[in-house]
């Protein structure tokens, strides 16, 4: 990836820490709605490591979970640099909703498109303002507020490294699961290489927020069950 780090015309350079708002839409109030990402860049050349959270509004243990990476001061990289979005879907995380106000479900409405519905707007923005710089990509989510999942990573395991950095987070279980039309993980996968940027979802039930905060923090410093691309993350 090329050192230069630009997102919505801001530069980013080495070993700053800037928050960028996407603005994505406007409601009735008048009240401009943006989408934050967080950058943190290493002074030394590296990977780019994509942290998203809250594409269903109601799925909120991965809205916090990078909430508290952020505010805890966890997301330090010495090489490379961590892209956090704590919440992507804001409509619906103001009203606990997991769609949009316009009922679509924003993780079956990629790659998005520039003029149309809301939720294919903020899948546009997503996929031509962030997505394009990562490296690897790490998606939050739960069962929202009528399921309940036990933790796991899903990933198509047919591509090796998915499965180097799946195990790095020593998982009780990692699913082989395809990839879904329109979703984020699909398309995240076209914008490049056909191995590559790996993207894959993590799936916490709510009790599990805590145990989940310092396993992820390990394998994105480096230390304890490595991620081998991230060594240089501290």
């Amino acid at each position: 990836m090329s050192y230069k780090i630009k997102i919505n015309g801001i530069s980013i350079g080495p070993g700053e820490r800037k928050l960028v708002n996407l603005r994505i839409a406007r409601l009735p109030t008048h009240t401009d709605i943006d989408l934050p990402v967080h950058v943190f860049r290493g002074l030394k050349k590296g990977p780019v490591l994509l942290l998203t959270a809250g594409l269903h509004g109601d799925e909120v243990n991965g809205i916090e979970i990078v909430r508290r990476m952020i505010s805890d001061n966890m997301l330090r990289p010495v090489a490379g640099t961590i892209l956090a979005m704590p919440i992507v879907n804001v409509y619906g995380f103001l009203q606990n909703a997991r769609y949009l106000p316009d009922g679509k479900d924003l993780n079956r409405s990629f790659p998005g498109s520039r003029q149309g519905s809301l939720a294919r707007r903020v899948a546009w923005n997503l996929m031509n303002h962030v997505v394009p710089l990562a490296d690897v990509g790490v998606d939050f989510h739960t069962g929202g507020a009528s399921l309940h999942n036990h933790p796991h990573i899903r990933c198509v395991m047919s591509i090796p490294r998915n499965r180097e950095l799946a195990k790095a987070f020593a998982p009780e279980c990692v699913m082989n699961a395809k990839m879904i039309d329109k979703s984020f993980r699909k398309a995240a996968h076209k914008i490049g290489k056909h191995h590559h940027p790996p993207a894959w979802q993590c799936l916490a039930p709510e009790p599990i927020i805590a145990p989940l905060i310092p396993i992820f923090s390990a394998a994105v410093r480096g230390s304890g069950p490595a991620i081998p691309a991230f060594t240089g993350v501290a």
